[in-house]
């Protein structure tokens, strides 16, 4: 389903596509008096732009648990908002965000399972299944 829904969109909209960080989760950004800068390029490559927004809302997920000063769409709409200064999303950008980060999930998934002898990284597999479906269920439930 998601492989599918996102070679369309590829196809259809090239524009939407270009050099990403394919990493953009909060350990890899550094701040300092109000300037940011994005650190560990080992993933970057080609892909959609939503890849971005969608590996830094799955790590949001994980910030916003448990945290009393921080929801998840807090922290969602102030990333939306800045990235819209630089780069205005549409309404299907933001229809489409749940499917990339669906796509995260599962890749993350894969990531894990390649590395599963690892004691400390095997821990968080079944984690990482459980909520891929938790979100996947919620998903189509909509």
């Amino acid at each position: 389903m998601v492989y599918e829904l996102l070679k369309n969109l590829e196809s259809k909209h090239p524009d939407k596509t270009g050099a990403i960080h394919a990493d953009t989760q909060p350990n890899n950004i550094l701040v300092h008096q109000g300037q940011f800068a994005i650190i560990d390029f080992d993933d970057c490559g080609f892909g959609f732009y939503n890849d971005d927004l969608a590996v830094a809302l799955c790590a949001f997920e994980h910030v916003a648990e448990g945290n009393q000063h921080k929801s998840f769409h807090q922290l969602k709409d102030a990333l939306l908002h800045g990235c819209s200064e630089s780069m205005p999303l549409s309404v299907q950008d933001i229809r489409l965000l749940p499917y990339f980060m669906l796509a995260r999930k599962l890749v993350t998934i894969a990531w894990l399972e390649a590395r599963k002898t690892n004691p400390g990284i095997r821990y968080y597999f079944p984690i990482a299944i459980e909520r891929a479906i938790q979100f996947y269920q919620h998903l189509v439930r909509k």
